[in-house]
This record gives structure tokens, C-alpha cells and sequence, in this order.
């Protein structure tokens, strides 16, 4: 069904035929009808309409809502007659009204009219509605109790001037968090990254107070920064973290996030993110890693007392999770050149008996591919590759193939990296949305792919 008009039409027109009487004979010139007044001299209504969902496009399964804002030139909206037509067809008289719209492709097009009359002088507004499916691929299994996404909650690169704060309403943050990622991705958790400390908790308020997520991980991350000022700023966090565990017992707070690679001075000294991923690194990272991550754990654990994790890069393993205090075992996933899928499963299948053993939550906190021909087997480098043919196939193809080796091991939570990003070039973007900074993101191929796996539980 193309249409579901709601309601029926109640407008009528009032106060316009009736006549002037008891009128002088020495006054001949207002013995007019008041119609004849408003056809000949009255301008016509001017018509307007918003909708809602607007920000991100609705789906064909959404209602979506088309509110009348047309006045008459003197600013009263009383005495109009409306009829509302979508792609030339007459669905609807009454004042605002709802419906759900078809969609065949992302991006359907339909043209929505709305007529605002007063007599017989109307105004009137045409906006094209663009709609995306509800799905594209059909439903899969995942066996996976925590289905997770990155949100990118303001994270700030120090010295590269990268800033992913967004100025957003709260209605447009509970709009991605709530109504996309939350029910139509049906993601039960999120993981929350970011750099500046109010900022990401008033993103975190939002996912708490309005959405419905079983596990919130709270991800601080300070690009470029040293190991001191890394230590200065978490605790900070880890209070805020606290304030907010005590009304949602599903808060979950990670210590790190691949910091060999983050942190200046562990794997390279070089100022810059990329220059440091490039590096050539010192001999005994490792060692240092190991001791920052033991005095992040012992400043953080003093001040919260949930969960606490590290989201590990693979090539930072082994980590001593017990002896770090840390009850939850995470790691970010991917392939690379030298990395191919039998290593990836032989070193999740060890992560999963070593979790097991020790009664500890397995966690990938983080996995993904880029939108380009090829990106899947080089994996997480893939965000430095340029000049390579774009492709939202190649992307939904590669989440996939993480996803049914994730059905084979079956950890507690999968986390995709991650839901927008601010990149020029979408073919190097681990996206699942398209994003320009003069338009809200826009749904991908791996988006619906994504939204294809659903839990079991």
C-alpha cells in the first residue's frame, strides 16, 4: 500500500457568504457581499508544511508526519481549506496528516503538494520526500548478545586540527542515537568515543535517558596527547562515568583505546596520528604499553567502580586482563596485508577459551571495512589508501564476512567502527552512513547489511 493517509477531513470554510445589511441609503459603496470583498481584493493564503522525521531520511516503514504551517497573509490560520497530494494524487483534506511512503532504492523520490484555500484563492507548496527501504537484505541471525556500534561522540586529534564535534539539537543526537542506531539498527549497546569531557557526556545523557541500551562503554580518546596529560584528563572521565553508573547499571568504561598508536611516546615519538601509524616503532613498546595501562587501570579504578575494559588493537596482545583488574576482555579486529581470515579465527578462538577460563565477557569493541573495491583484505589500514574504486558492495560484503566469523565464535559483544565520520572521501570512510557536513548522514549499503543481522536474544 503506496499511501496510509491518517484521519479524515474536517476543514470547512466559515464566515464568507453572508451579507452586509441595515445599510444607509447615503453610504452606497459598502453594500458589497463579503465574498465578493475576499475574491476580488484578498490575496491568496500562503501554504507551507514541515515533516518529521526530516533529519536523516524516514524509511518506508516510518509514519511520517506532515505538519501544516500555511497562514493567511494576516498570520491566522483560521478560515482555510487545505487538500494534500502526494505524487499527484489527492490523500488527504484535513489541516496536517500521516502516511508512510514506498521505497525501492535509497533515495526514492516522491513529491509532496500541499493546497491551502481561502474562497477561491489558494496558495500552494510542492517539497520533494525523498524515502530509503526498511531493508535491503533479508533477515540473518546473529549470535551475539550485545550488537554494538562506534559513535563518535567529539573526538579531537591534538595537532592535526581534526575536530568531530558536531553543534547538533538534542532532537537530531536522540535521531541517530535513538531511532536509528538504537531501534531500526537494533543495536542493544554503544560504544561512546570522544575527546571532549562535556560533550560526550551530553551525548551520553541522551543515549541514557532516552534510548534503550542494555550496555553504554564510555571511550575517552586523546589523540596525540603524552602518557601524562592522557593520565591527567581520564579520571575526569571515569568521575563522570560513576555519576552516570549510578542510574544506568549498564555503564561500562574503557580505560584506552589501542594507545600504542594513540599515545605519543609508546609505539613512536613522531606528533602527528598518521605519522606515528607509519612508524617504524621502538623495540620495547610493549613494555612500555604494559605499565601505562597498569597506571590508567589503578587511577581509573579508584574513582569508578563498574566494569572496566581496554580496547586493545590485535597486535597489542597478549594483555594481562587479570592482572589489570579489568573484568572485560576487548579487542578491535581486523584484517590486514599480513593478517589473513585463518589467523583472525585462530586468535579470536584463543580469546574465547582464555575469557572462558577466567569467567570474563569477550568483547569486540571494534571492526569494520572501508568503502572501496578491495578494502576488506587490507583492513584497518585501509583509511590511508587513496585513488581505489568505490564501492558500497565491497563495504556491506566485507561486515558481513566479520560477521559470520563472529557467529562462529561468538562473543559477548560486536562492536562495527562505526556510524559517521567526517571524510571527504567516503571510499576511505569505515562509515556506514555518508556524511557532509551541509547534510545529515545518509544510509549506505552497509548500513542495511548491518541492520540485516539481528539477535537471536
Amino acid at each position: 500500500m503506496q499511501y496510509a493517509a491518517a484521519g479524515i477531513a474536517t476543514a470547512a470554510v466559515t464566515g464568507l457568504g453572508y451579507y452586509l445589511t441595515a445599510l444607509s441609503s447615503t453610504q452606497p459603496q459598502l453594500a458589497l457581499t463579503r465574498t465578493e470583498t475576499s475574491s476580488l481584493s484578498l490575496p491568496a493564503p500562503t501554504a507551507d508544511f514541515e515533516y518529521e522525521p526530516s533529519y536523516i531520511k524516514p524509511t518506508s516503514a516510518d509514519t511520517i508526519h506532515f505538519l501544516n504551517k500555511s497562514q493567511n497573509p494576516d498570520g491566522i490560520e483560521t478560515g482555510l481549506a487545505y487538500s494534500w497530494y502526494v505524487d499527484d494524487k489527492m490523500v488527504a483534506n484535513t489541516k496536517d496528516f500521516s502516511t508512510q511512503l514506498s521505497s525501492d532504492a535509497i533515495g526514492t523520490p516522491h513529491n509532496v503538494r500541499l493546497s491551502a484555500c481561502r474562497a477561491d484563492q489558494c496558495g500552494d507548496v510542492e517539497k520533494v520526500v525523498e524515502v530509503d527501504p526498511d531493508e535491503i537484505y533479508p533477515p540473518t541471525e546473529l549470535q551475539v548478545p550485545l550488537k554494538s556500534i562506534v559513535y563518535d561522540a567529539g573526538t579531537q586529534y591534538k595537532y592535526e586540527g581534526w575536530d568531530n564535534r558536531r553543534w547538533l539539537s538534542e532532537e537530531q543526537f536522540k535521531r541517530e542515537l535513538v531511532d536509528v542506531i538504537n531501534r531500526e539498527l537494533g543495536c542493544n549497546a554503544v560504544r561512546l568515543t570522544g575527546t571532549d569531557h562535556n560533550y560526550l557526556f551530553r551525548v551520553a545523557e541522551i543515549a541514557i535517558n532516552q534510548g534503550h541500551f542494555d550496555k553504554i562503554l564510555i571511550n575517552p580518546r586523546f589523540i596525540d596527547c603524552t602518557r601524562d596529560e592522557v593520565l591527567d584528563k581520564i579520571v575526569e572521565f571515569a568521575r563522570g562515568a560513576e555519576d552516570l553508573r549510578q542510574r544506568h547499571n549498564g555503564i561500562v568504561f574503557s580505560i584506552g583505546n589501542e594507545l600504542a598508536q594513540d599515545t605519543k611516546g609508546i609505539g613512536s615519538d613522531l606528533r602527528f596520528y598518521q605519522e606515528r601509524a607509519m612508524d617504524k616503532w621502538d623495540t620495547g613498546w610493549k613494555d612500555t604499553l604494559d605499565d601505562f595501562l597498569e597506571d590508567l587501570s589503578s587511577a581509573v579504578s579508584g574513582v569508578f567502580n563498574g566494569e572496566l575494559t581496554y580496547a586493545a588493537g590485535y597486535w597489542e596482545l597478549p594483555i594481562d586482563w587479570a592482572g589489570l583488574g579489568l573484568n572485560v576482555i576487548s579487542v578491535n579486529e581486523y584484517l590486514d596485508s599480513g593478517r589473513p581470515i585463518a589467523d583472525m579465527n585462530r586468535q579470536l578462538s584463543e580469546l574465547r577459551a582464555y575469557a572462558d577460563s577466567r569467567r570474563k565477557q569477550l568483547w569486540i569493541t571494534e571492526f569494520g571495512c572501508a568503502t572501496f573495491e578491495g578494502a576488506f583484505e587490507i583492513g584497518g589500514m585501509a583509511w590511508a589508501e587513496k585513488g581505489k574504486t568505490y564501492s558500497q558492495e565491497a563495504q556491506a560484503d566485507g561486515i558481513k564476512k566479520y560477521l559470520q566469523i563472529f557467529n562462529e565464535v561468538q562473543p559477548e559483544a560486536c562492536t562495527l567502527h562505526q556510524f559517521w565520520e567526517w571524510n571527504e572521501d567516503d571510499s576511505t570512510s569505515f562509515a556506514i552512513t555518508k556524511f557532509r557536513r551541509s547534510m545529515p548522514p545518509q544510509r549506505k549499503l552497509g548500513f542495511y547489511v548491518y541492520k540485516s543481522y539481528q539477535r537471536v536474544s
